[in-house]
């Protein structure tokens, strides 16, 4: 195994988010009177967690390029607005290239697949050629094959045992399994509102397969778990 496969870029988020993939909602950590200061930052954070989540919008994309943020993140996969890909043109902020069939009302009512891997496979490389036609070369994209949109319980697991797949495409790989719908589907009675155990388990299976990054909420849990798994692995 390759010391690379536990190279991990973790995401958290410094105020609790709910745990649908597709809806949004606050925990504010202050106190009723809240300062000047406190309150800019508030509002700074929830427009970063807007940007970073939700941007399915080119107009949300465009005005926040000015803030200087580190990745862009649209989970309709470039499918829901045609000028979002001429916004990109103008800039090499890494971006995820996400996969989700359907869109967040629709998604998950009864998801089918001819070849759930393959079907996704498909859809990455027809994005990967469109954004090529269109003057896009640079290597920062990322590449999520969307847990949880779009797919059931079986499309989640088949997707995590050929995981492996894509990443002949030649481009970093991302998973989200932080506190999924699919861990209480296979945990059964065992399931738990932080989800931790399942969270963490199916992280390091995943970095096993060649996931590169992670997206998770307990982002120190996560790091102690591969930092002993790596050291049992290795052995140092």
């Amino acid at each position: 195994m390759n010391k690379n496969l536990f190279t991990l870029i973790l995401f958290a988020f410094l105020i609790p988010i709910n745990t649908n993939p597709t809806g949004f909602s606050l925990v504010p950590p202050f106190g009723p009177a809240i300062p000047v200061i406190e309150t800019a930052i508030f509002v700074l954070l929830i427009l970063c967690l807007v940007v970073l989540k939700y941007q399915l919008k080119s107009f949300v994309l465009k005005k926040s390029l000015s803030l200087k943020i580190n990745l862009l993140n649209d989970v309709s996969g470039l499918s829901h607005d045609s000028k979002m890909i001429n916004i990109l043109k103008t800039s090499k902020i890494p971006f995820v290239l996400h996969h989700m069939q359907g869109t967040p009302k629709s998604m998950q009512k009864n998801p089918k697949y001819r070849n759930v891997t393959l079907d996704i496979y498909d859809f990455f490389e027809k994005k990967l050629e469109d954004l090529r036609s269109n003057k896009i070369n640079h290597k920062n994209i990322i590449l999520d094959p969307g847990i949880g949109f779009g797919k059931n319980l079986k499309h989640n697991i088949t997707i995590l045992n050929q995981i492996s797949i894509f990443l002949s495409l030649g481009f970093p790989v991302l998973l989200g399994l932080s506190k999924k719908r699919f861990i209480k589907e296979l945990s059964g009675n065992n399931d738990s509102k932080s989800r931790i155990g399942g969270t963490t388990s199916s992280c390091i299976y995943a970095i096993m397969q060649g996931v590169q990054i992670l997206r998770v909420h307990d982002v120190n849990e996560i790091k102690q778990a591969m930092a002993v798994f790596k050291k049992l692995i290795f052995n140092k």
